[in-house]
């Protein structure tokens, strides 16, 4: 599946953050990382730089809130977001996962049952 493709709660087996797909796993198996949020800008905003999006998305990562179960694994945040031709292109949204180095250690989803989505700047 392609990163545009990723739903929020969705979780990753063997998961590359540089790779340009990835194989979505049920979360109560074994996986290494979740996408935890998701911030889509306005279609009409300008690019406002590679930085600028970087601090977006892992205040982004940092606002998710996590189940109890996140609790049983070392966890690091890992974020996405498009580069000035991605941006181009329409793509005007950033992730944050977060992910173990341990491999496909994690056997339960991180996020709470209910979980939102923000939708605009």
């Amino acid at each position: 599946m392609a990163p545009a493709e990723y739903r929020l709660g969705d979780c990753f087996k063997d998961f590359d953050p540089a790779a340009l797909r990835s194989t979505v796993a049920a979360c109560d198996t074994g996986h290494s990382a979740q996408l935890v949020a998701v911030f889509r800008y306005p279609g009409n905003d300008l690019y406002s730089g590679r930085e600028t999006l970087a601090v977006k998305a892992l205040e982004a990562c940092q606002r998710a809130k996590l189940a109890p179960a996140a609790n049983k694994y070392t966890l690091n945040l890992h974020r996405a977001y498009p580069i000035g031709t991605g941006w181009e292109s329409g793509d005007r949204r950033v992730d944050g996962y977060v992910m173990t180095d341990g491999g496909n250690v994690i056997n339960a989803s991180v996020l709470p049952l209910s979980f939102g989505e923000s939708t605009t700047a």
